[in-house]
């Protein structure tokens, strides 16, 4: 229950040793970089020395034993009074004393509703938000991003004064297309905050070339629908478990394909990101109107489906983006499984309604990042471009003649 621990070389809760030291010049050494320090805190854990104090508020299963992370972390009501005194206290404690710029308030998933030992009902839903106020108003200086467990309890939380809607991601959101999902409904719940996953890919512990293949259709799915993704920590390491000292050193040239994917997310992320983008898809790959068309040697796909590329078109006050997913190596589109090498896919033809369009350029992650103007060759009513090769992910963004 405590943040601060009593010396500077202590033991984390599952008997890791840590430097208090160094925690704080690792918070000098982010903010130098021009980023921000966070902590991590549980917003209702206690430990087995603090446990019998807190042991009237304890969160009960339905046969009376307490809920629980394994069996070193014990769960408590977060929306009671004594507890967010106390909560709130050691996290202005532990901003003031280590230098964080911000915390990562985490909850376990479950339970979603239980009761108290003295038998009150705790609606976790409810709970949470009211902790997340509680401690803005209280350190309206310090950020906050709470981890929404699996979805739970997002379409409460995202209205609470956090800086970002943040979802641990796991089954059974096991598709591309449940990230997908995950990412639009948040940014329906909170259009002015960004949207983040945290989605950890185990392949990589087990066969670098098929984690980093799944890496990239993961990257390529969360970016193109307006998210970031948090995968990786340490040095050059990527997290393959929720316990992130479980991690996984990759080579130089899948540190270096990653940097691409990343580089790539912040040189158009006025594009990716732009909170005025709707998905107009089905709308505009429609048989009758067919604004947007795609030609292809492999199948074409408005949903992520394996063999296929996965078409996607959204709009934005930047014009049309088209985000082209190549799926056509692959056999099932579980995110957090091995994956086979993409090859590169040539010949893909995307023909454009004339009417208001300016221009169409071309940018790919790993062949291409800068911008190619396409050169369109007219039928009919459209322009036609003929794309460059390329694997995984390409960007077709079609300006409007005004812009």
């Amino acid at each position: 229950a405590r943040l601060l621990p009593p010396q500077d070389e202590f033991e984390d809760a599952l008997g890791r040793p840590v430097s208090l030291e160094t925690v704080r010049a690792l918070a000098v050494a982010v903010r130098a970089a021009g980023s921000l320090p966070f902590g991590y805190a549980a917003v209702y854990a206690v430990g087995k020395d603090e446990r019998q104090q807190w042991a009237e508020i304890e969160l009960l299963r339905p046969d009376g034993t307490t809920w629980a992370l394994g069996d070193f972390l014990w769960n408590v009501d977060p929306g009671d009074e004594r507890w967010l005194d106390f909560f709130t206290t050691e996290l202005r404690e532990t901003a003031e004393q280590v230098g964080f710029a911000g915390f990562h308030l985490d909850q376990y998933g479950a339970p979603k509703r239980a009761r108290r030992r003295d038998g009150a009902l705790v609606d976790l839903a409810e709970a949470f938000p009211r902790l997340i106020d509680r401690v803005a108003a209280e350190l309206p200086h310090v950020r906050l991003i709470f981890n929404n467990v699996n979805d739970f309890p997002t379409w409460t939380t995202a209205r609470a004064n956090q800086d970002a809607i943040y979802i641990e991601v796991w089954p059974p959101h096991d598709e591309l297309g449940h990230l997908a999902m995950l990412v639009d409904k948040a940014r329906l719940l909170a259009p002015d905050k960004p949207v983040i996953l945290a989605a950890y890919l185990s392949p990589f512990a087990d066969d670098e070339a098929a984690g980093s293949a799944a890496e990239r259709l993961l990257l390529a799915t969360v970016f193109s629908h307006g998210a970031t993704a948090l995968l990786h920590g340490e040095e050059r390491a990527v997290l393959t478990d929720p316990y992130y000292v479980r991690h996984t050193e990759v080579s130089d040239e899948t540190r270096d394909l990653t940097r691409r994917y990343y580089d790539f997310a912040v040189r158009y992320g006025d594009l990716l990101l732009d909170r005025t983008n709707v998905d107009v898809t089905r709308t505009h790959i429609a048989p009758e109107t067919r604004e947007v068309t795609v030609h292809a040697s492999v199948p074409v796909a408005t949903d992520p489906v394996a063999g296929a590329l996965w078409t996607r078109v959204v709009r934005g006050e930047h014009g049309m983006l088209v985000s082209l997913i190549d799926l056509s190596a692959q056999t099932e589109t579980r995110w957090n499984a091995p994956k086979r090498p993409p090859a590169l896919l040539e010949g893909v033809r995307v023909a454009v309604e004339r009417t208001g369009v300016g221009s169409i350029s071309f940018a790919a992650p790993e062949e291409s990042p800068a911008l190619r103007r396409l050169e369109p060759a007219r039928a009919g009513v459209t322009d036609v471009v003929e794309l460059p090769p390329f694997s995984t992910w390409a960007l077709l963004w079609i300006r409007d003649e005004e812009a």
